[in-house]
């Protein structure tokens, strides 16, 4: 399982296009969690694909209108990522809430990606 990191920019099309460098090489993504960041926005995509295509998709992302940077994760944060199980509700006051599955030290990377302290 490989993770990719995206930043890119809050402009029409700019996540349809992102995830169009997955599924148009026929890619099954197996999981996208996308949240603000400032004036950017971060979208982490879980895919298994084979390294060489990895490296294809992060060129083409870098050269995408409104990309701004691509980081690929390393395979331990990314393994972390596939065991990670999280239930997204709208709270009463307008929040988004999160619910995590298991203690918090199993959830430790998202917790952290999310911002929690």
């Amino acid at each position: 399982m490989h993770g990719i990191a995206i930043y890119f920019f809050n402009i029409p099309g700019a996540m349809m296009r992102v995830l169009n460098c997955f599924t148009r090489r026929g890619l099954i993504i197996q999981a996208v969690w996308c949240a603000p960041l400032g004036d950017r926005h971060r979208a982490t995509v879980l895919v298994e694909a084979k390294a060489i295509t990895v490296e294809q998709i992060v060129r083409e992302l870098k050269s995408t209108v409104g990309v701004d940077s691509v980081q690929v994760l390393e395979k331990p944060q990314a393994e972390q990522l596939t065991q990670s199980h999280a239930e997204v509700t709208n709270g009463t006051n307008g929040s988004t809430v999160v619910k995590l599955s298991g203690p918090a030290e199993e959830n430790r990377y998202l917790l952290e990606w999310l911002g929690a302290k």
